[in-house]
């Protein structure tokens, strides 16, 4: 799954390598993306212009302008109609299944909630006991306790998987 800032990371490079060797097309295109990119951030609740298209004005002004789209109900998109409307409208059983810790359960067979967690790589979907985490649930690393509160909340998370022998 790409991260938030994968995706940005991709779209910054290819507006980089563009603009080095004059490729205008390149750079619109990545422009586009750029706005794709917003839209569906703002959709996701993440509407931040990432650090990465901040020192570019073309990007961070193609970000804006894809989360104003969303805000008004237009703009390009990925997700497709079945995506946004598990944003709408997330299917009960969702929630309750991610209720407790999967990676905590399976290795010490108690149900410890869910819960957002920090650590020195950033903000992540876990659980703790009352002295310490227990273990890191979500695939993902978050800036802020915002966006990872959001991907919770949204069920924007990827379940990690771990293979103990």
């Amino acid at each position: 799954m790409n991260t938030l800032f994968t995706q940005s990371l991709d779209i910054r490079v290819a507006y980089a390598k563009a603009e080095i060797y004059g490729d205008e097309i390149t750079q619109y295109e990545a422009e586009i993306e750029a706005h794709i990119l917003g839209a569906d951030a703002y959709r996701a609740g993440q509407p931040i212009v990432p650090e990465l298209f901040k020192t570019v004005p073309a990007l961070s002004r193609a970000w804006g302008e894809g989360v104003n789209a969303a805000i008004n109900g237009g703009g390009w998109s990925r997700f497709t109609e079945e995506d946004q409307q598990q944003l709408i409208t997330p299917e009960p059983y969702i929630v309750s299944d991610f209720a407790y810790g999967k990676l905590a359960f399976a290795e010490c067979g108690i149900e410890y909630p869910l819960q957002i967690l920090k650590s020195a790589a950033g903000y992540y979907i876990g659980t703790a006991d009352e002295f310490e985490p227990v273990s890191r649930e979500s695939e993902e690393y978050y800036r802020s306790e915002y966006a990872a509160k959001q991907a919770f909340d949204l069920n924007l998370w990827t379940q990690r998987h771990v293979c103990w022998s």
